[in-house]
C-alpha cells in the first residue's frame, strides 16, 4: 500500500533543496539567507529605509535577531544607520555594497526559481505563484492574529 504524501510534507522537501541551493549560492557571495531576506525587505519600503522593528516584522523574527542581523551586516559595510530624530528607533538603508550583494544574489534565485518550474508550463507557473500567495497570504494573517 502507497502512504498518500500531504502538501506539508511536499512543502518541506522542497523547502529544504530550494534553501540549501540558495545558502550555496549565497555563500559565494558571503551572504546568508537571512541577510538576504534582511536586504529584500528593502523593497517594500517606501523610501528605501528601515527600523530593526520594520525588519524584525518583515522576517517574523524576535527583536534580538533582528538586532544581530543588522550588525552583521553593518559590519559587512551591507547596510548603514542614518540619523533619526528617535535616538531610540536604529533606521537603517542599504549601502552601494548591499545593493550589489542583491543583485548578484538575484541572478542565483532566477537559475533557482527556473529550476523549480522547469516541469510546469507557463500558465501552470502563473498558477502556482497564485497558489502560492494565497497559501503565504492565509498563514500570514493566522501569524498576525496570534501576535
Amino acid at each position: 500500500m502507497t502512504r498518500k504524501i500531504d502538501c506539508g510534507e511536499y512543502i518541506h522537501w522542497i523547502s529544504d533543496v530550494l534553501e540549501k541551493r540558495t545558502e550555496l549560492l549565497l555563500a559565494k557571495g558571503g551572504l546568508t539567507l537571512s541577510q538576504l531576506m534582511v536586504i529584500e525587505s528593502f523593497h517594500h519600503s517606501k523610501d528605501g529605509y528601515q527600523t530593526v522593528q520594520d525588519i524584525q516584522n518583515a522576517l517574523h523574527v524576535a527583536q534580538p535577531t533582528a538586532s544581530g542581523l543588522v550588525k552583521r551586516m553593518e559590519k559587512k559595510g551591507l547596510l548603514k544607520r542614518i540619523d533619526s530624530k528617535d535616538k531610540r528607533e536604529k533606521v537603517i538603508t542599504l549601502t552601494d555594497e548591499g545593493y550589489a550583494a542583491i543583485t548578484n544574489a538575484r541572478k542565483g534565485m532566477i537559475s533557482t526559481e527556473s529550476i523549480l518550474l522547469s516541469s510546469l508550463s507557463e500558465e501552470e507557473g502563473k498558477q502556482f505563484h497564485s497558489l502560492l500567495d494565497k497559501v503565504w497570504n492565509s498563514l500570514d494573517k493566522d501569524l498576525s492574529r496570534k501576535k
